[in-house]
């Protein structure tokens, strides 16, 4: 056998590394979850309208962080980092993001940090909860009261997103939605907001986005079988 046939790269073999994920799925797929993700928990973020009497602003922090927690979780899997590196980059992107997202009237043009918003950013990580449930509804959006959406949203989509592309499960990922889904009508009014409408649709897309991905990872598996 020649050096030349001996060398010749094997062509399914890179697929895995060139996707940056160990399971070699399209990129595709990966959009796919993150899009269905983001609608799942944005339905939960929903749950919070009547507590801020509708106020957009909640909707722009929930919302932000569904897409922070799923950008660390996404660079977590893609560059393979550890607990710790994960962890600060979920403290960083808080931090960094926070200002804007959950205290812009303590900020500087509603984007830039000050001491203030940094400052609100840390006790709040404890106290915001409590000030929600005891603040009179709506609660309006000053004081760090928009960091409950904010940092529910962004934990529980760092794990939901932990969850489908790490231990590669169809099923788990639907815990910190659900989660988020009940935080939301925990710090709501009594009346709700459209609890079984949102009920109803967060049912029928995590079932049609948990077969697809199931079927995905069992395509997947029965290739590596075969490879």
């Amino acid at each position: 056998m020649s050096g030349a046939t001996r060398l010749r790269p094997r062509k399914n073999a890179p697929a895995a590394r060139r996707s940056g994920f160990a399971d070699g799925q399209p990129g595709w797929h990966y959009a796919l979850d993150a899009g269905a993700l983001t609608v799942l928990l944005g339905l939960g973020v929903l749950g919070f309208s009547l507590s801020f009497g509708g106020d957009p602003y909640y909707l722009a922090a929930g919302i932000g962080g569904i897409l922070l927690g799923l950008g660390v979780a996404a660079a977590q899997v893609h560059f393979r980092l550890g607990v710790l590196i994960t962890t600060a980059l979920a403290v960083g992107a808080y931090l960094a993001f926070g200002t804007a997202l959950a205290v812009p009237d303590a900020s500087i043009a509603g984007v830039l940090p000050t001491l203030e918003s940094l400052r609100t950013l840390l006790v709040g990580v404890v106290f915001a909860w409590k000030d929600m449930l005891t603040v009179g509804v709506p609660v309006g959006t000053a004081g760090g009261t928009l960091i409950v959406p904010f940092l529910s949203s962004l934990l529980t989509a760092l794990a939901a997103g932990l969850l489908i592309w790490r231990l590669k499960s169809p099923y788990w990922p639907l815990l910190p939605v659900l989660l988020l889904f009940i935080t939301g009508i925990a710090f709501s009014t009594n009346a709700g907001f459209l609890t079984v409408e949102r009920g109803i649709s967060l049912t029928v897309v995590a079932i049609a986005w948990a077969t697809f991905r199931r079927d995905a990872l069992r395509r997947s598996d029965t290739r590596a079988v075969s490879v």
